[in-house]
């Protein structure tokens, strides 16, 4: 076995935010962790959405939030119709979340581990994970398929309640052509990559050379490849304006689980050039289809076709390469 494929095996929980936030929370957003207890676990994995006691809805947050009582898919949720004796009962983590959110300047979005309940953004009334209440965060992550699929993995993994964290993340507004994918190899930076590949943003195209002085002083400022304990990892930035450059979170460097974007894992894999590639969405070269679309297809069809669901796609390899042996 060579040492990506050792890597590989253990990729997954060192890209786990609360397992790099510390060393890197000086570069990246401030972030809350939360430990997640059992209880509250196998209430994320129980049948319908009622809320916990003292998670209740802010009048404006349910204007234009899509209702999931309809007749279409026959779930429910409530956070007041439902008596107080059905309704389960979090006090200390719910106001936890509630400090936590004021700490962080009143907006979150929020993550379990490596996941993001983006599937889940249609819930909110403007289709984002902006949170500004403990009940939307709660809302997003028992309306998440996504989360669903990260806590089974977990218990399956290590069947221990220290395993959940809650990362509460500062809200920032992010404009999608200043986000950018990075891979690295044997420690040095090798590709970057325009991170929202559904469309073209023709003024980065002028400041190829800025973006990429940029990203790499970055990368060896901050010295990100000495500090993260893997040789082979992908990293996600976002550079607001030119001279400023944010981490936003880390990825295994595996084709199974990772979307190399403008890249082929063929390429990445390969020797290393002697400097980074940046790779922009050209008009003559074609758009990709936009990710959010995926929202709207199987849930199947889209984790195994982009790669979205780790766990799921490393058990299949596993199950092959038994086969094969």
């Amino acid at each position: 076995m060579d040492k990506m494929e050792e890597e590989s095996k253990v990729s997954t929980d060192v890209c786990s935010l609360p397992s790099w936030y510390s060393k890197f929370k000086e570069v990246t957003i401030e972030t809350k962790l939360i430990h997640l207890s059992m209880d509250f676990i196998q209430y994320l994995q129980s049948d319908g959405i009622v809320l916990p006691k003292g998670c209740e809805l802010p009048a404006h947050a349910t204007e234009g939030r899509c209702d999931s009582n309809s007749d279409e898919d026959g779930s429910d949720w409530d956070d007041e119709g439902s008596s107080d004796a059905m309704r389960p009962s979090f006090p200390q983590l719910v106001k936890t979340i509630f400090e936590s959110i004021q700490e962080l300047g009143g907006s979150v979005f929020p993550k379990l581990n490596w996941s993001s309940p983006k599937d889940a953004a249609w819930i909110n009334c403007d289709n984002t994970l902006r949170c500004t209440v403990p009940a939307e965060v709660v809302l997003l992550l028992k309306s998440s398929d996504i989360i669903s699929d990260t806590i089974a993995s977990l218990i399956d993994k290590s069947g221990q309640d220290s395993a959940f964290t809650l990362c509460l993340r500062k809200w920032i507004n992010v404009h999608p052509s200043g986000e950018f994918r990075c891979f690295i190899k044997d420690k040095r930076l090798i590709g970057v990559s325009q991170r929202q590949i559904s469309n073209c943003y023709k003024h980065l195209l002028d400041s190829i050379e800025s973006i990429m002085t940029d990203i790499s002083c970055f990368f060896e400022d901050n010295h990100i490849s000495n500090k993260f304990p893997l040789r082979n990892f992908v990293m996600d930035v976002y550079r607001p304006c030119k001279g400023s450059v944010l981490l936003l979170d880390f990825n295994p460097f595996d084709k199974a689980v990772t979307n190399p974007l403008l890249f082929s894992w063929d390429e990445l894999n390969r020797v290393a050039p002697v400097l980074p590639e940046l790779r922009l969405v050209d008009p003559s070269s074609g758009i990709q289809p936009s990710q959010s679309v995926a929202s709207r297809l199987p849930k199947d069809a889209v984790d195994l076709a982009t790669g979205e669901d780790i766990h799921k796609l490393v058990d299949l390899l596993k199950i092959q390469k038994k086969t094969e042996d």
